[in-house]
């Protein structure tokens, strides 16, 4: 239960984008499975490339020529079938989560390593004591994603007074995705809780933002709009 309906939120003004910007997101994929890569191993790219193309194949009916041997290939193509095939960037998103669950046979392990370097020692003060500056830190990951042209239209939010903030996402782009994904097992955390492409993200920009580490935990899923609470820790 969340003790707060989305008519209690902050709401940033209405972003540009519906869908993000395809060029900047599959650079966004394709630097992070790289960085991925670099831990796992070429076969990290394979297994990715594989998956990504049997998304394609069993969602879009295509073909997905078998001389595609990296990322940048593999973005090259989704942008030569984008006109016809609009949504078919998504399947970024899915073949992210079941390679990391084929590796490590948990979703998020990933997301994890992605954070290595990101952030500074973890300060020993309390939370209370720490004085993040939670609208400030807010308006700048909404500028940030802007500028990155990756923005969902809207995004909202509510300070808890603890140090936490409810974050509201009341049209994600990534929705029906998120949902195939979940039936298909692939976005539980080790610990049972939901996995969040957009959280990911923003938690990663709060830990290097402030210089804490941060996590989430999702209070609402595809009502349909989701709301995630985010946390120092």
């Amino acid at each position: 239960m969340v003790d707060a309906k989305p008519s209690d939120f902050v709401m940033f003004e209405t972003g540009p984008f519906k869908e993000p910007d395809l060029i900047s997101y599959l650079a966004l994929v394709t630097s992070a499975i790289g960085e991925e890569a670099k831990t796992y191993g070429p076969v990290f790219t394979v297994r990715f490339i594989k998956n990504t193309s049997q998304y394609l194949t069993e969602k879009f009916g295509v073909d997905v020529p078998e001389d595609i041997k990296t990322i940048e290939q593999l973005g090259q193509y989704i942008v030569s079938i984008h006109e016809k095939h609009k949504e078919a960037y998504k399947a970024f998103m899915y073949a992210h989560f079941k390679t990391e669950n084929e590796f490590l046979g948990q979703t998020g392990a990933g997301a994890r390593v992605g954070a290595i370097g990101f952030y500074k020692d973890k300060d020993k003060k309390s939370i209370e004591e720490r004085n993040v500056d939670i609208d400030a830190l807010l308006t700048s990951y909404r500028q940030t994603m802007i500028a990155l042209k990756v923005s969902t239209l809207d995004l909202g939010y509510k300070k808890n007074g603890d140090g936490s903030v409810n974050v509201l996402w009341p049209n994600c782009y990534f929705s029906d995705i998120c949902r195939y994904t979940l039936e298909k097992g692939l976005l539980r955390r080790p610990d049972g809780r939901l996995q969040c492409t957009h959280s990911v993200a923003m938690i990663q920009f709060f830990k290097l933002t402030t210089g804490y580490e941060w996590d989430y935990t999702i209070l609402e899923y595809n009502k349909p709009h989701c709301i995630v609470k985010a946390y120092m820790i």
